[in-house]
């Protein structure tokens, strides 16, 4: 140990203490008898001198002023020597050190630039099999500042210091590996300076009262799970360059209320998002192509979400239980919509699927009770296992022409369905595709019957199953349920059936595409049909009138397939 004090020769009034001060337990007026102790003492007085006692001898070795600076620089060197005592190092390729722990005695830390000489550009560390190693893991520091030598801050380097409030990281640094300051659970804020490009694996990860991050402007990896669990975080500003978002980046930070996703961003991985549940706002950037498995899982509070043109593939799970979400506008070039990928979105009733998509994988919209109106697109050839099970406000389904087969369960529950259209270019009706469709009354089949399920209907005891005039592998019964012929009909509760617009007319519905001619006569005692209009029945109805219904004191009309 080393204690310096001062103490002045003259007791005059020029007399006066100065320079290094003495720990509290040294007599600061005089020198003192202490093994291996060292004091300095300094007056003012012509007659200053400088008392030196070393070691047990008590002996005094008396020197003028103008010896004094080879001392000082011994002193100094002394103070160095003793600092380095608290560091182990490494050696680097390139003669510069590494430090790689540390064992001193915490609190407010500024770490040297250099020791004995050789200048510090590393501080190390290493994770191996959950095994943490870094340079100041789990110490009780209050505050560090690195030094402008650093430019790698390695693995866990201060992990779990769970004293630390602050962190001055200077612009030296260009790497911040992984877990360097996971679970450090007091820190507050952090800036990243811009000469970091890449953020490693839970870099920042269980910082629980983290509210500010101010992120590299040079950044363009946010590495997997790299801010998890920073519940405090509120907001977060990811620049332009950002081109990918790992794997739970951001996940559990159920502080955060808004989030924008630079155009440069390609890839939102995995999980990115989940947990987010005060999230309200999410802007995705045109550049991202797919959105991950789970990404925005138990964002609760998200209430509308449009996924750009640019997104090919949305993840399984990837807003499942996104309880808050109703409204979700999906661009035209996604091509994947990934197993239960909106599943429980209990507030959803509005989802447009374009004609892009190819793939809905099984349980995408299962539990998405509130779900009122579905378009599923010709382009996509199977409506999969469970797909809209337990849709149980869904009441219109349009199914495009080009789906091939209907899986396992992929209607169940829908309990208010009252009727659903089947087009000719499905051939295959699994078990339990519509089991349970408690208010299903009518299945229109547009094409000959296809394959069934022994239980594709169960417990659809008042749907009746009608097919088209001509088509073929019909009986009396299909799967349980009694057939009936489907013709076109006149719908005479439609409010345009009547005069509405000085002309007779009503809606005729029946198969889409199908062409229905309409035939009046002024006599249902002796008939003499004739044909008034011929109406192409596209997307399945057509709107006829009669311009000539005044010059006939009764006119009857019939409808026909040609």
């Amino acid at each position: 140990m080393i204690a310096l004090a001062s103490k002045a020769v003259s007791s005059g009034p020029d007399a006066v203490s100065m320079g290094i001060r003495a720990p509290a337990w040294a007599d600061s007026r005089a020198c003192f008898p202490a093994p291996h102790g060292v004091k300095v003492a300094i007056g003012k007085s012509m007659k200053t001198e400088l008392a030196l006692i070393c070691g047990e001898s008590n002996e005094f070795v008396r020197m003028t002023v103008a010896a004094m600076r080879p001392l000082w620089l011994l002193l100094l060197m002394l103070a160095t020597l003793a600092q380095a005592q608290d560091y182990t190092y490494t050696t680097n390729d390139d003669g510069t050190i590494t430090i790689t722990s540390y064992t001193g005695p915490g609190g407010d830390l500024t770490i040297p630039a250099a020791i004995n000489g050789v200048t510090i550009t590393g501080i190390g560390g290493h994770v191996t099999a959950g095994s943490f190693n870094g340079a100041f893991e789990s110490t009780s520091l209050s505050s560090v500042v690195i030094p402008n030598s650093v430019a790698n801050i390695g693995d866990a380097a201060f992990y779990n210091c769970t004293n630390l409030t602050s962190v001055t990281i200077p612009k030296s640094v260009t790497n911040i590996a992984g877990f360097a300051f996971g679970e450090c659970s007091s820190l507050s804020s952090i800036t990243i300076p811009n000469g970091v490009s890449s953020l490693g694996d839970r870099a920042f990860a269980g910082c629980i009262n983290l509210t500010n991050i101010a992120l590299s402007t040079n950044l363009t990896t946010i590495g997997p799970w790299a801010f998890t669990d920073c519940s405090n975080l509120t907001s977060v500003a990811i620049g332009e360059g950002v081109t990918s978002i790992g794997d739970g980046a951001f996940a559990g930070c159920s502080g955060l209320v808004s989030v924008t996703l630079p155009d440069s961003l390609t890839g939102l991985g995995d999980s990115a998002l989940a947990g987010c549940s005060g999230l309200t706002n999410i802007i995705l950037g045109k550049g991202v192509e797919s959105i991950g498995n789970d990404a925005f899982e138990g964002c609760t509070n998200l209430t509308t979400f449009a996924v750009p043109d640019t997104v090919t593939t949305i993840g399984d799970g990837a807003f499942e239980i996104c309880s808050g979400l109703n409204s979700v506008l999906l661009g035209q070039g996604v091509t994947n919509i990934g197993q239960g990928a909106f599943w429980n979105c209990v507030n959803l009733t509005n989802v447009t699927i374009p004609d892009s998509v190819i793939t809905i994988g099984t349980g995408a919209f299962s539990f998405c009770t509130s779900l009122r109106s579905i378009t599923i697109p010709g382009s996509v050839a199977r409506v999969d296992q469970g797909t809209f099970s337990w849709c149980l406000y869904l009441t219109n389904v349009t199914i495009g022409s080009g789906v091939i087969s209907i899986r396992q369960d992929a209607f169940r529950d829908c309990i208010f369905l009252p009727s659903i259209t089947i087009p000719d270019t499905v051939t295959g009706i699994d078990s339990g595709a519509f089991g349970d469709c408690a208010s299903l009354r009518g299945m229109y089949f547009q094409g000959d019957a296809p394959g069934v399920g022994s239980s594709a209907f169960s417990n659809d005891t008042g749907a009746t199953v009608y097919h088209l005039p001509g088509s073929a592998g019909w009986g009396t019964n299909f799967a349980g349920l009694r057939t009936a012929l489907w013709l076109p009909q006149a719908q005479v509760t439609n409010p345009t059936f009547g005069v509405p617009t000085n002309q007779f007319g009503f809606t005729i519905s029946w198969a889409s595409d199908k062409v229905v001619i309409v035939e009046a006569t002024t006599d249902l005692a002796h008939p003499s049909w004739g044909p008034v209009a011929t109406n192409n029945l596209a997307g399945g109805s057509s709107y006829f009138s009669d311009p000539q219904w005044t010059n006939y004191p009764a006119r009857f009309y019939r409808l026909r397939s040609p």
